[in-house]
């Protein structure tokens, strides 16, 4: 049986199209949406509207946390499937690829196999964004991190792992990916799927998002101090220079403007807070 958890807040532009790609699929046996933040009616309103008309069982929960790694633990202790799969509102999925997600874990042994990412090509920030994950993130195999959407999750995971119950909920993968490889050997990865995302496209867009990740990684580094030192490596030399590097040696120009901005906004942040 696989669950599949969306959480949603001020997702009504976006959370159409995630859910019916995902039950276009006919993989899904359960669809958990939770829906967080301030009481947002129309994104709940649109995802019962959808999913009453699909037939698949499913449920639509609020939760007023305001932490997104506490809101993705409530939709998978919700869950009743062998395997979770976590999809946010921003991506579509295709046929075929929760499937693959699921058979790539059972084959390489992994608790958890992330997708491919390919971002929807409006804008020259879009366009960039997807060249930087073609060239640092799409190669399938197995890996030490990697995100927690899209991605399955075997359900034993949770009985050794939880999401954290506290922080800014920008750093959910980093802080579990870090404490599963630190108390557990299990294994994760990419799989060979690519999941298509819908961003926003304009500048500011970005530069607003990764001001959000480098609060995270701030957070991430008070929770666990023994990791600052590789946090800033990670902000201050291999987005700004090794990736970029990469990047042109590759032919991957606009990959090259996105990770130093990422990097440099991210690291200002981190240093701040």
């Amino acid at each position: 049986m696989l669950s599949v958890v969306v959480c949603a807040k001020d997702e009504a532009d976006r959370i159409e199209g995630c859910l019916r790609s995902l039950l276009a699929t006919g993989e899904v046996d359960e669809l958990i949406v939770v829906i967080g933040g301030e009481p947002d009616v129309e994104t709940a309103n649109i995802a019962r509207r959808v999913l009453r008309q699909s037939g698949t069982r499913f449920m639509v929960v609020t939760s007023d946390s305001g932490s997104l790694p506490v809101d993705r633990q409530l939709g998978i202790d919700l869950a009743q499937g062998d395997w979770v799969a976590l999809i946010d509102a921003d991506h579509r999925v295709e046929p075929g690829d929760l499937t693959a997600l699921v058979d790539t874990a059972v084959v390489e042994g992994w608790a958890i196999a992330q997708a491919g990412l390919s971002v929807r090509p409006d804008s020259f920030w879009n366009r960039a964004e997807s060249s930087f994950l073609a060239l640092t993130h799409n190669t399938p195999g197995q890996r030490d991190m990697v995100g927690v959407a899209p991605a399955v999750f075997h359900r034993d995971l949770f009985r050794l792992v939880r999401f954290a119950e506290s922080g800014t909920g920008g750093g959910d993968d980093t802080d579990l990916l870090y404490r599963l490889a630190r108390d557990t050997d299990l294994r994760v990865g990419i799989a060979p799927v690519v999941v298509e995302t819908v961003h926003a496209p304009r500048l500011a867009d970005y530069v607003r998002k990764f001001r959000w990740y480098g609060t995270a990684d701030a957070q991430f580094a008070r929770t666990y101090p023994e990791r600052r030192r590789s946090m800033l490596f990670h902000l201050l030399v291999r987005y700004p220079v090794l990736h970029p590097a990469r990047a042109i040696a590759a032919g991957r120009f606009r990959a090259a403007p996105y990770a130093v901005l990422q990097g440099l906004v991210r690291a200002s942040c981190f240093i701040r807070t």
